[in-house]
């Protein structure tokens, strides 16, 4: 028998059914960590072939750091900095590698890689990889434990830039930007809580987080928003008032979004970034 699993099988199953099937991998598992520096090189650079656009060497540098050998993370990494040397090459000229590293966080592909990576793992995990990030020393167990798992090197380092970020936000307290927790209806802007929205205001404000850097027009809001019975009632005024009220609550200076912009002609865009070029790069648009 061969199988594929998260978690080892006697930590998924310990009742007496399973008992002798799992008996016959003890001793007998083989974890799959992170690939090796040469092979990550070679993954990024088949990416760059299929693509065809050759990548420096400090470029490359850059997407193994930050995505250590995680192959979803190798792909969604390169893609970002692909989209900044093809959609914003002057910002990208200007910025360099720094365009692409500021924007990580926010990249959806990125984030729900990391996102994957979190959910599998335990609380006692997630705890260790918080005191890790922060500076503490686990028990030799508790590390080693990590390490095997591939999300630890050598001394406590996690095995990628962008995951340690995400876990240091993630895991230790909101994400950075609009986030909203589903469960609770409440909405944070950079970990603070915003005063608790209207029906219509949470309504307009989910659709743009599930939409999180897309462009969505006005009757998509109308329709998402009041209802597709509403189409022809509710007017550009009345959509523009709602957004007003909204970046009132979400908004430090709504008179200067950093979040809430609005594409003129177009719609709206609710975006992460704090620097107006990283959430230009981003596709929004104040």
């Amino acid at each position: 028998y061969v199988t594929a699993t998260a978690r080892p099988l006697g930590e998924l199953r310990t009742d007496p059914e399973t008992a002798e099937f799992r008996e016959l991998f003890a001793g007998r598992t083989c974890w799959l960590r992170m690939l090796e520096a040469e092979a990550s090189r070679t993954v990024v650079a088949t990416l760059a072939e299929e693509e065809g656009i050759p990548l420096g060497a400090e470029e490359v540098a850059f997407v193994i750091g930050a995505a250590g050998g995680h192959p979803g993370l190798l792909r969604g990494v390169f893609r970002l900095l692909l989209r900044a040397r093809t959609e914003a090459p002057q910002t990208y000229g200007r910025m360099g590698l720094e365009l692409v590293e500021e924007a990580l966080a926010g990249d959806d592909v990125v984030r729900g890689e990391c996102e994957q990576l979190w959910n599998q793992l335990t609380p006692e995990e997630r705890t260790g990889l918080l005191a890790l990030i922060h500076g503490e020393r686990l028990p030799r167990g508790r590390e080693e434990r990590l390490r095997r798992l591939g999300i630890v090197e050598e001394g406590g380092k996690l095995f990628s830039r962008a995951f340690a970020e995400f876990v240091r936000h993630h895991g230790g307290g909101r994400p950075p930007g609009v986030w909203i927790d589903e469960e609770s209806g409440e909405v944070y802007v950079d970990g603070r809580r915003v005063p608790t929205l209207t029906e219509l205001e949470y309504r307009l404000l989910q659709t743009l987080y599930r939409r999180k850097g897309k462009l969505c027009d006005k009757y998509r809001l109308v329709e998402e928003v009041w209802g597709e019975s509403y189409l022809d009632d509710v007017d550009d005024a009345r959509v523009e008032k709602l957004v007003s009220r909204l970046r009132a609550k979400i908004e430090e200076d709504p008179g200067n979004p950093r979040y809430l912009v609005t594409v003129r002609g177009r719609g709206y865009r609710l975006v992460d970034a704090r620097n107006s070029e990283v959430a230009h790069f981003q596709g929004g648009s104040a």
